[in-house]
């Protein structure tokens, strides 16, 4: 029978060289904090859910299982290392004026892994995060620093540090030629999907959606890394959900952020994405076709005023 161990510490857990929390699963019903290597650092134990948790001198590992999230936080601001195979699992980082938080999730589908985390010696600057997935060999590394996407339906307090929403993009007044998709990466990838993607889906249509993304600079899922070129993934994370979101404001999928849809894969961005990377050049709504009327009228009223004035010189 699978054990459940539950740890609910109201103060601070002060560390001999090794303690050792483990069981089947751990869940801390109370934020605990650690002193690791001098720096005391929180976990969140309102979103805790791990397989085990080592603590040493300078680092602490954990174990975790598909399904289980950390949320780690420093105080002094302090950047994190982290080691180990990371799989599919999730990586991001919210750096405010008051504390660093990293945050580890192993989605559903993903498979056990442990890692070694420790605080560096080096801080973050406010307003810095990043996100980042698994996929990836073993090596240590800070998550990579990429503005990481929140769901702005989540309460504030469970999510300290919001990063503020992309800006709405506004169709310039000026006649501009649109980007257009390079699909060499792209051109024997399907572009048809057959059902919705969201935040948190797995399957092989998320891998050929970030693989469409990529083809296209504007909507690139990352540089480097878990999501890159060439890197992409299963998982529908918060870097994708960033993508989707630059490419329905770039095809007017959406009118602005706050529109029912934004960040989802519904009907009206599958469509989209099928038209636009179908082999056929994209549409993108500029300016141009509201200049031409605009002209026209003019044309008109020119016409009027000539005619004007040969009844006029006839009087």
């Amino acid at each position: 029978m699978k054990r459940s161990t539950i740890l609910s510490l109201s103060l601070s857990v002060l560390l001999l060289p090794v303690m050792v929390l483990a069981a089947d699963n751990v869940s801390l019903a109370e934020n605990v904090t650690l002193t690791v290597n001098g720096v005391n650092l929180i976990i969140y134990g309102h979103n805790a859910a791990l397989n085990s948790i080592t603590v040493a001198a300078s680092t602490f590992d954990v174990i975790m299982d598909p399904s289980q999230e950390l949320k780690v936080s420093s105080a002094d601001k302090r950047t994190f290392d982290i080691s180990g195979a990371l799989g599919s699992t999730q990586t991001s980082t919210s750096c405010t004026s008051a504390s660093n938080i990293l945050t580890l999730t192993n989605p559903s589908g993903g498979v056990q892994v442990t890692l070694t985390i420790g605080p560096t010696s080096s801080t973050c600057s406010t307003g810095g995060g990043g996100g980042g997935g698994g996929g990836g060999g073993g090596g240590s590394g800070s998550a990579p620093s990429i503005p990481s996407q929140t769901n702005s339906s989540t309460p504030p307090s469970a999510l300290p540090g919001l990063p503020a929403q992309p800006p709405v993009l506004a169709v310039s007044a000026t006649p501009a030629t649109p980007a257009t998709p390079v699909l060499s990466s792209a051109a024997s990838v399907s572009s048809v999907f057959s059902k919705p993607l969201k935040l948190g889906s797995n399957s092989s249509d998320v891998k050929r959606l970030q693989q469409l993304l990529n083809s296209d600079s504007e909507t690139q899922i990352a540089a480097s890394g878990a999501g890159s070129p060439g890197n992409e993934t299963s998982y529908y994370g918060a870097l994708t959900k960033k993508a989707v979101q630059k490419f329905q404001l770039k095809y007017k999928v959406v009118a602005s952020a706050s529109e029912a849809g934004y960040g989802n894969v519904g009907p009206k961005t599958r469509a989209k994405l099928a038209e636009v990377f179908s082999g056929a050049e994209p549409v993108v709504p500029s300016a141009p076709a509201q200049q031409t009327e605009e002209q026209k009228l003019m044309d008109q009223i020119k016409l009027l005023q000539e005619q004007v004035k040969a009844l006029q010189a006839k009087l």
